[in-house]
């Protein structure tokens, strides 16, 4: 799997969601609570997790959104496939925060937005993907979007002040340069040597969860990306790639 977009149900099924503070709530320090354990169904390689070296702020001027990933293996020692992890940046962890200020971190395996497999010759990605996230996760469930369908057993709308829209991935190196429509206007975004970014926005529109972005990407020289070339859309022009994608497009 390259690309992934989580809908409401499966996101709350299968993933303790990440963290932020809004700005009222992070005056008062955060007490740290027990681990989020890893789904059954993730087999996490003991060691594997990397953090990238890239931290976005909250819109609420919370804690700051990390990214980072993590190994699976079948065997128990050999690396199989690539998790993208998504989470709130506290005393040193990646996790997320509950309704009474308590800080949980993610134990290894919690936390993934999704898994997929790397290029070959590429240590971490291609994988990317767009989701939501709530900045303090509360102890009743909600609908994640602004107009919940009236159906019988759907919860009411969460606070849109609380929700994040995620556009995030990891693409191995070669990456050129990072662009995201934002406000109307294309701009640049921080992305790391290894090729992560990670956009997050205040509440679960199709404007946060859809934002559009467009990616230049070398086809020439040791850090050539041939395989991107290969993507969908993609267009090719001497020793530059360009890709540009949207969750709506999925």
């Amino acid at each position: 799997m390259r690309s992934f977009r989580r809908c409401a149900a499966l996101l709350g099924a299968l993933l303790p969601l990440a963290a932020g503070l809004p700005a009222a709530a992070s005056a008062a320090p955060l007490r740290i609570g027990d681990p989020v354990p890893a789904p059954e169904w993730i087999r996490p390689l003991a060691g594997s997790f990397k953090r990238e070296p890239l931290l976005r702020p909250d819109p609420q001027g919370g804690p700051p959104w990390a990214i980072g990933s993590f190994r699976t293996t079948a065997d128990g020692t050999t690396p199989s496939g690539l998790c993208v992890v998504v989470g709130g940046w506290h005393a040193g962890s990646v996790g997320r925060v509950d309704a009474h200020g308590v800080f949980h971190p993610f134990a290894l395996g919690a936390g993934a937005y999704g898994c997929g497999g790397s290029a070959p010759g590429q240590d971490r990605g291609p994988l990317w993907g767009a989701g939501y996230a709530q900045a303090i996760e509360p102890d009743a469930p909600c609908y994640p979007y602004p107009d919940p369908p009236d159906f019988p057993g759907v919860p009411p709308a969460c606070d849109q002040q609380n929700m994040r829209g995620l556009v995030f991935g990891i693409w191995g190196t070669g990456v050129i340069d990072g662009h995201a429509r934002l406000g109307g206007s294309w701009q640049r975004i921080p992305v790391t040597r290894g090729g992560a970014y990670n956009v997050v926005q205040q509440g679960t529109a199709e404007g946060q969860v859809g934002t559009r972005v467009r990616f230049r990407f070398r086809n020439c020289g040791p850090l050539a990306r041939p395989d991107l070339a290969r993507l969908y859309g993609a267009v090719v022009s001497g020793c530059t790639i360009t890709y540009e994608w949207s969750a709506n497009d999925i």
